[in-house]
């Protein structure tokens, strides 16, 4: 510095001045969603030989903060001007103003319920909305180990309880928001039907069967056996059937709840092959008892031979209606006692012999 006098004499002083660098302020911040927390991350700077001692951050909604990279919520939805002061420890300072967006969580919100024995298929309705953006992912949970990303799904609950049913949407700036339906799905408990028979497999000489209900959880049955006609509500029925076949034996149970549970079984009544052979007939042309013949019912083939006591066969036949009229080569045979022999093959596969007399008596 020179000074100079009136009399125009200077003098000369020199001085030494030190000019320090002013904070670069600067931060980077997430895109947050509403009522979650937005972080800023401090990304200001300075010239070496000094250095930055304090931050002030301005978040735009009356709020403050002195911390290096600080979190902040936001409780209304928009965009920010935030703005960070830097100030360095010789006093200098600098501010920066950025923007920062808070966008809106999605509410959700579906419909759907079902009470009723299971299993139940239910569908659900989803019609939640979003303020601003799109929601584009679904997530169901229906509290039985299963889930679902379908935006409108439907599913089967089986297992008897109470079912919550949760769905998370999510906006495609990555907000969410969760909704809960607490017991929405009701699913009663079904009977178990079951019953055991004395036998499954018998035939039309002895075509009683006795059941056994051994059902549990059920309040009402209803027997029905398959032949067309008859039914029961005897809690261990027995059952004649009149004819051959297979029947389908049904026990129809329900309990308090209304559900139902069914089972069924084959019961088999088979044919049964019968011979009866008389010990006498009466060739006397009265037209009563003219002729030895075997009676069956349900037999598929007969041999027939017939002797007298000496060994002598006087007829034989093969077929199912073969007949003696108690002639030899055209002659009328005496009163005696003759022997027969008998092979027989019922339709069940059953072979049989059998050997007897039959007398002839005038």
């Amino acid at each position: 510095m020179v000074a100079v006098d009136s009399n125009n004499c200077s003098t000369t002083e020199l001085a030494r001045l030190e000019i320090y660098p002013n904070p670069i302020p600067n931060f980077a911040s997430t895109e947050a969603c509403l009522n979650s927390s937005t972080q800023f991350t401090n990304q200001s700077y300075i010239n070496s030989g000094s250095s930055i001692s304090a931050y002030i951050w301005n978040f735009g909604d009356q709020s403050n903060s002195n911390q290096t990279n600080p979190n902040h919520t936001y409780t209304q939805v928009g965009t920010y001007n935030i703005s960070l002061t830097a100030i360095s420890n010789y006093g200098c300072r600098e501010t920066t103003v950025l923007q920062a967006r808070v966008n809106p969580n999605p509410v959700a919100v579906f419909a759907s319920s079902g009470s009723g024995c299971g299993p139940i298929s239910s569908t659900f309705s989803e019609s939640s909305s979003i303020s601003e953006g799109v929601i584009t992912g679904w997530l169901w949970n229906f509290s039985d180990g299963e889930i679902s990303t379908d935006q409108h799904p439907s599913h089967i609950f089986t297992n008897p309880g109470n079912y919550d049913v949760n769905l998370t949407v999510v906006s495609d700036r990555g907000c969410y928001a969760t909704y809960t339906a607490s017991n929405i799905i009701q699913v009663y408990p079904s009977p178990t039907a079951d019953f055991s028979a004395n036998t499954y497999s018998t035939d039309i000489m002895s075509p009683t069967v006795s059941f056994q209900n051994l059902s549990t959880n059920y309040t009402t049955y209803q027997w029905v056996f398959g032949d067309g006609t008859a039914t029961s509500s005897v809690l261990n029925p027995t059952h004649t059937f009149s004819d051959t076949g297979s029947y389908s034996a049904l026990l129809i149970t329900t309990n308090a709840y209304g559900c139902r549970d069914t089972i069924l079984k084959h019961i088999e009544i088979r044919p049964k092959s019968t011979l009866f052979v008389p010990n006498c007939f009466t060739p006397n042309g009265d037209g009563e008892n003219e002729v030895f013949r075997p009676y069956h019912t349900n037999m598929d083939h007969l041999q027939v031979w017939v002797f007298d006591r000496w060994g002598l066969l006087l007829k034989t036949w093969d077929t199912l209606d073969g007949s003696w009229d108690g002639y030899y080569e055209g002659k009328k045979c005496q009163q005696d006692t003759y022997v027969y022999k008998i092979i027989g093959e019922g339709i069940d596969g059953q072979h049989s012999e059998w050997v007897g007399h039959v007398s002839i008596v005038y």
